[in-house]
C-alpha cells in the first residue's frame, strides 16, 4: 500500500474498541468514536479508508451509520464487528455493501488479514477511480486540440472559398438581358 491506511474504530464499548486500536496501531492509523454519530461526523472531515463498526450501540444503529458512511464515500470499506449480528442483519450489511463481517470475541490474526484486504480493496478501487478519471481528462483534452485543429482548418478552407467566389464573379450581360438603362451605359 502505497500510505498509511486511516482506520475508523466505532463501538460503544471502551473494551472492544481500544483492544482493535491497540491491535491495528501498529499497522495503522486508528481513529475512534464511541457512537454513531460522531463517527458520522468523523467520516466527513477526515479521509477515513476502513471502519470498522458494532452494530448495536445506543443512538444510531450500526446499520444506520452503514448508509450514512457509504451515502458519504462508498469507496470507504466497513467491516461489522458483533457479537449480536442475526442473519438477516449480516444480509443488511451486506446488501448496503459492508467488507465482511467478524463475530466478537474477534481473532486477533483473521482481524488483521480482514483489514489488510480491505485496505487493499480500498486503494486498488481509489486507484482505478483516479486512473479513469485521468483517462477521460487526456481524452477531453485530446478532443479538444482536434476540435481547434478541425476548426482552424474550416476557418481556412471557408477563407480561401470566399476568395476565390469574390474573384470569380462574372459581369452580368446587362444588354442580353433587356435590362440597359442610362446607369448601365449600353
Amino acid at each position: 500500500m502505497p500510505e498509511q491506511s486511516i482506520v475508523l474504530v466505532v463501538d460503544d464499548e471502551v473494551g472492544p474498541r481500544e483492544s482493535l486500536r491497540t491491535v491495528l496501531k501498529p499497522d495503522y492509523q486508528v481513529l475512534v468514536a464511541a457512537e454513531g454519530e460522531q463517527a458520522v461526523r468523523l467520516v466527513e472531515q477526515e479521509p477515513v479508508d476502513i471502519v470498522l463498526l458494532d452494530l448495536r450501540m445506543p443512538g444510531l444503529s450500526g446499520i444506520r451509520v452503514l448508509e450514512k458512511i457509504k451515502a458519504i464515500d462508498p469507496s470507504i470499506e466497513v467491516i461489522l464487528v458483533t457479537g449480536y449480528a442475526s442473519y438477516e442483519t449480516v444480509l443488511e450489511a451486506l446488501r448496503l455493501h459492508a467488507f465482511d463481517y467478524v463475530p466478537k470475541p474477534f481473532n486477533v490474526p483473521h482481524l488483521r488479514e480482514m483489514v489488510k484486504r480491505a485496505a487493499t480493496h480500498r486503494h486498488s478501487r481509489v486507484w482505478l477511480q483516479q486512473t479513469k478519471e485521468e483517462d477521460v481528462r487526456a481524452r477531453n483534452e485530446t478532443l479538444e486540440q482536434r476540435i481547434l485543429e478541425l476548426t482552424a482548418e474550416l476557418t481556412a478552407a471557408n477563407k480561401k472559398e470566399s476568395e476565390a467566389s469574390r474573384d470569380s464573379v462574372w459581369p452580368v450581360p446587362t444588354k442580353s438581358l433587356g435590362l440597359s438603362s442610362a446607369y448601365t451605359r449600353g
